[in-house]
C-alpha cells in the first residue's frame, strides 16, 4: 500500500450511510467510527482511494449486537378456561431482556390450540429471522 495519500472510509450495506476523508500521514492510520442503532445487526465498513495505477479497495463486515432489541413479553389472562363466545381481559407486560420496563407495540391474537398440530415446530426464534446478520450490497465503482 502506497502512503501519505487520502482515503475515503464509508459506512455502508445497500447504500452508503456515512462517510469521511482521512489522510494518511504513512501506511496506516487508527480512525475512530461511532456506531448507531441503523447499523445493527452488522455494518460494512469500506476504505477507497487510488495508488499511482489503481483503484485500492477494502471492506469488513462489523458485527453490532442487536440485544438491545430484545424484548420479554408477559400475559397474564384474568381466566384459563374460556367457552365459545366469552370475553377475556389480558395484561401484557413488556421489557427489556434486562427486566426493565418499556413501551412496545405488540399483536395479540387468540387461535384454537389444535392449530399447533399443523404448524412445523422448528421454525426457530422469531428475533434471529428479522435481526440475522445482511450481506453487502452496495455498489462501488470508479
Amino acid at each position: 500500500m502506497i502512503g501519505d495519500r487520502d482515503v475515503l472510509l464509508t459506512v455502508e450495506r445497500a447504500r452508503v450511510k456515512r462517510f469521511q476523508i482521512v489522510h494518511l500521514n504513512g501506511k496506516s492510520g487508527r480512525v475512530s467510527i461511532p456506531l448507531e442503532s441503523g447499523d445493527m445487526p452488522n455494518i460494512f465498513l469500506g476504505a477507497s482511494s487510488f495508488s499511482d495505477y489503481k483503484f485500492d479497495s477494502a471492506n469488513t463486515n462489523i458485527t453490532v449486537s442487536p440485544d438491545q432489541q430484545k424484548l420479554l413479553v408477559d400475559i397474564t389472562a384474568d381466566k384459563t378456561k374460556l367457552a365459545p363466545g366469552e370475553t377475556v381481559t389480558l395484561n401484557v407486560k413488556t421489557t427489556t431482556a434486562t427486566g426493565l420496563p418499556t413501551s412496545a407495540d405488540v399483536a395479540v391474537w387468540a387461535v384454537d390450540k389444535a392449530i399447533f398440530e399443523l404448524v412445523d415446530s422448528r421454525l426457530g426464534d422469531i428475533f434471529n429471522s428479522f435481526w440475522q446478520e445482511r450481506y453487502n450490497d452496495t455498489i462501488t465503482g470508479n
